[in-house]
């Protein structure tokens, strides 16, 4: 899990400091979808690494989005000097949402996987004679 974050995390900063005649964004996706899906997927993994280090409950949630968060502003700012690129303040709050979405998304997986266990756990319980 660690080396996946790593190298979504390190394709994401490369991507987001390559001058803006390096860039081909896809037709079908606006730029501000782009910015939504990476930073969705970014605070999900972020959160799912941070729970397999073992930080629990709502702190995940809250440290992962922080940093993400924190994460896109550093990010826009860095832009400010490659030329082509500028820091605007839709692309960030598209990263805030979409950070917070993957958050979200980590959140229900996990309330999913618990309940699945739960059930699982219950089916092979031996009933009380």
């Amino acid at each position: 899990m660690a080396a996946t974050l790593v190298v979504y995390w390190a394709a994401l900063c490369v991507g987001t400091h390559l001058p803006g005649h390096f860039i081909a964004s896809p037709a079908s996706m606006s730029d501000k979808s782009i910015h939504f899906l990476a930073y969705a997927v970014l605070s999900f993994l972020l959160a799912m690494l941070m729970n397999l280090m073992g930080v629990r409950g709502w702190r995940v949630c809250w440290e992962a989005l922080l940093i993400a968060v924190v994460y896109g502003a550093v990010d826009e700012l860095a832009q400010i000097p490659i030329p082509g690129r500028t820091a605007e303040l839709g692309d960030w709050f598209a990263d805030v949402t979409g950070a917070l979405t993957g958050v979200i998304c980590y959140w229900l997986t996990m309330v999913a996987a618990r309940e699945r266990v739960s059930r699982r756990w219950l089916q092979k319980k031996p009933s009380p004679p």
